[in-house]
C-alpha cells in the first residue's frame, strides 16, 4: 500500500527490501547498511525514529480452534496450549516472552520457525497457537482459515518505526520516502 503510493508519486525510484528478524536488522541499522528500516521496535542504538502504524499483536488461531468461537478468554486459557514461535533474535519472539512472563508463565513451544509466513501455516495447518501481528493476516484469512482469538487483555500494542542511525545522511529518495511515510502516518493518525 505504501509502496504503491509513492511509486506513484516516485516513478523513478526502486524500492529494495530486505527481511529480517529483529537482531539482524538491528546489526544493518548499526552498520548503515540501508537507507531506512522499518521495525516494530527500534534496537538500542543512537536512531531517528518515525512511528508509520499502529501494529497490535493477537493470539492466532486455526479457525476450527475450540478456542474459536468463545468470548472474553482468559490468558491462562491459551498459556498452557503449544505455540508456534519465533525464532530467537525476533521481536515477536521477545515480545511473546514478555507476555508469557508477565503472566507468571513460559510459552511451550511445539515449532520455532524464521518468518511470520511460516508461523501463520503451522497455525494454519493446526499446530499450535501463536502470538503475531495483527497485520499478518491477509485477505485469504477472510475465509476462515486463520483468527484472532478474543483473549482478555488483547490486543497487544504494537508499532511499526521506520528508523535510521543518527548523523547519516540520506539519500534524496530515502529522505521522499520518509517524507511520504510521515504525511501517510500523520492522514492514518500517527503522531
Amino acid at each position: 500500500l505504501f509502496r504503491s503510493r509513492f511509486g506513484e508519486r516516485h516513478p523513478d525510484v526502486d524500492v529494495s527490501l530486505v527481511t529480517g528478524n529483529h537482531a539482524q536488522l538491528a546489526e544493518r541499522i548499526a552498520g548503515m547498511a540501508d537507507d531506512l528500516t522499518l521495525v516494530t521496535q527500534p534496537p538500542p542504538l543512537a536512531v531517528v525514529r518515525q512511528r508509520v502504524a499502529a501494529n497490535p499483536y493477537v493470539v492466532m488461531a486455526a479457525a476450527g480452534d475450540p478456542l474459536a468461537a468463545q468470548k472474553a478468554i482468559p490468558f491462562a486459557r491459551v498459556a498452557h496450549r503449544a505455540f508456534v514461535l519465533r525464532e530467537p533474535g525476533s521481536a515477536t519472539r521477545a515480545l511473546t516472552e514478555r507476555v508469557f512472563a508477565a503472566h507468571g508463565a513460559q510459552p511451550r513451544a511445539r515449532f520455532t520457525l524464521s518468518t511470520h509466513h511460516a508461523v501463520r501455516e503451522a497455525v494454519r495447518a493446526g499446530d499450535g497457537l501463536a502470538l503475531l501481528p495483527q497485520s499478518t493476516f491477509s485477505a485469504d484469512d477472510a475465509g476462515d482459515a486463520l483468527v484472532a482469538l478474543d483473549v482478555e487483555d488483547f490486543p497487544v500494542p504494537g508499532e511499526w518505526h521506520l528508523v535510521y542511525r543518527v548523523g547519516a545522511s540520506l539519500s534524496p529518495a530515502a529522505q521522499a520516502f520518509l517524507d511520504h511515510m510521515r504525511e501517510t502516518s500523520v492522514r492514518m493518525g500517527a503522531p
